[in-house]
């Protein structure tokens, strides 16, 4: 596949789930961030993402570890419709 195709090519979203998955599990910002070493601010900046944020795989184990969820519960592949 060349360059131009690639650069032509539509990103597809992953949403992001981590707002919902906190509050079914009655997580706090300031309590998530000290469990994974992030300030409070941190976790509601993550928090307002509605498609995944750039974010360290280190990050998402952390998040995933804390909050006893896979990768998948947080994270949702939705391909665009054409």
């Amino acid at each position: 596949m060349n360059t131009r195709m690639l650069n032509r090519t539509k990103t597809m979203p992953i949403r992001w789930h981590l707002e919902r998955i906190m509050e079914e599990r009655r997580w706090t910002n300031r309590a998530l961030g000290k469990e994974i070493g992030k300030h409070e601010n941190s976790i509601s900046r993550l928090k307002k993402h509605k498609n995944m944020p750039q974010i360290t795989g280190d990050l998402l184990a952390s998040l995933c570890r804390v909050l006893e969820v896979e990768p998948g519960d947080l994270l949702e592949y939705v391909p665009e419709e054409e």
